[in-house]
């Protein structure tokens, strides 16, 4: 259950972090996060499923002495959700603008794409007439 509930605190603090920072979030920041996030998820999983095949094999007596934890756990886990409620709009906007900025950049090297220049590589006559 400890193991659950550090992970969880993890979390929460890593998502505290990201909105902290949003502002000034680059491209390469804003990646390495939510690599990171990932990375904790996984683990978080398999917290929770050792925990649940914990859970499945334990005593009565032993998930009353509980309560407390999973009434603190899910509450800890509620205001995860709910952060993520408000974070998860304002990273989406963020991704929006980098690809935003991504498409302009494409388009701009295509453009300069049909800008070449076609110069003959032989040498010519110099007229001095003028």
């Amino acid at each position: 259950m400890e193991k659950s509930m550090d992970l969880y605190r993890e979390l929460k603090v890593t998502m505290d972090q990201i909105e902290e920072k949003l502002p000034v979030l680059d491209l390469e920041t804003t990646l390495q996060s939510a690599d990171g996030l990932e990375q904790l998820h996984k683990r978080i999983v398999a917290a929770d499923e050792e925990l649940l095949e914990a859970v499945q094999s334990d005593t009565a007596e032993n998930m009353k002495r509980m309560t407390d934890s999973f009434a603190r756990r899910k509450e800890l886990v509620t205001d995860i959700l709910e952060q993520n409620r408000k974070l998860l709009p304002k990273l989406k906007t963020r991704l929006t603008g980098y690809r935003t900025e991504i498409l302009k950049i494409k388009n701009g090297i295509v453009t300069m794409q049909g800008y070449q220049q076609h110069t003959d590589g032989r040498g010519r006559h110099v007229n001095t007439a003028n």
